[in-house]
């Protein structure tokens, strides 16, 4: 018989005033690509946090950042930064695009959670990004390539031309959806836990892509570091 699961007999309410007093605003960052097909990146975007809020319901209220404002071709702005760093995780909208070198915003938020995370939670057999696959176009970003790949759900709807709205309302959507919410849930107890703050003010984006194409050596971890020297965080018009 497995080991009970802590997250089974946790207090909700009192480990996210907890999660609330270490800094932290949001429990789910949504990030997304502003460029491509724009509009139905948003839309997923926003079907998807409509879906993580209504499985978040042990958090009163469940908080998901999702910025709708910027317009492709805007500088990534600070105040994007601080709202990273007030969340606990970061849930990426993947889609081909998403992963594009040239495209770089999506590239400083998933590179600075990576950072946040490993800072946070040093030692800790998961990171701190949960995919989500919305179109699975071979081949997959290298980001996802065994042993160190990052594991990611998958709502592409199995091959078919399933819109998401549709698919997020079927059995595996639903259960997907639930194991997402359950990775939060795993996160903010972990940082509860270690009592690690946001601590928002010193980090600095790290100007490394996680999708860079060259070199083709495995990106260190510690090259991610936000927290040192001063880098200058990369431009685009993801």
């Amino acid at each position: 018989m497995p080991p009970p699961d802590p997250l089974d007999n946790v207090d909700w309410y009192d480990l996210d005033s907890r999660l609330t007093d270490l800094g932290y605003d949001y429990h789910v960052f949504l990030s997304f690509a502003r460029t491509g097909r724009a509009r139905e990146n948003m839309e997923a975007a926003e079907l998807f946090k409509e879906a993580l809020e209504l499985e978040l319901k042990d958090f009163v209220p469940p908080r998901v950042f999702l910025d709708t404002d910027l317009e492709p071709g805007e500088r990534w702005p600070q105040e994007l930064i601080k709202k990273l760093c007030r969340s606990a995780c970061l849930a990426a909208v993947c889609v081909p695009i998403y992963f594009s070198p040239q495209k770089e915003w999506c590239a400083i938020e998933w590179a600075s959670m990576e950072a946040l995370g490993a800072h946070r939670l040093p030692g800790y057999d998961y990171r701190t990004i949960i995919p989500m696959l919305c179109r699975n176009d071979p081949p997959l970003p290298r980001v996802f390539a065994a042993p160190d790949g990052i594991q990611y759900e998958d709502f592409s709807g199995n091959g078919t031309a399933r819109p998401l709205a549709r698919t997020l309302k079927t059995n595996d959507g639903r259960a997907r959806i639930t194991r997402v919410v359950r990775r939060v849930k795993r996160i903010a107890f972990d940082l509860v836990a270690a009592g690690k703050a946001c601590s928002p003010a010193d980090f600095v984006p790290p100007n490394i892509s996680p999708f860079a194409r060259e070199p083709e050596r495995p990106v260190k971890r510690a090259e991610y570091s936000g927290y040192g020297p001063s880098t200058t965080p990369p431009g685009g018009d993801t």
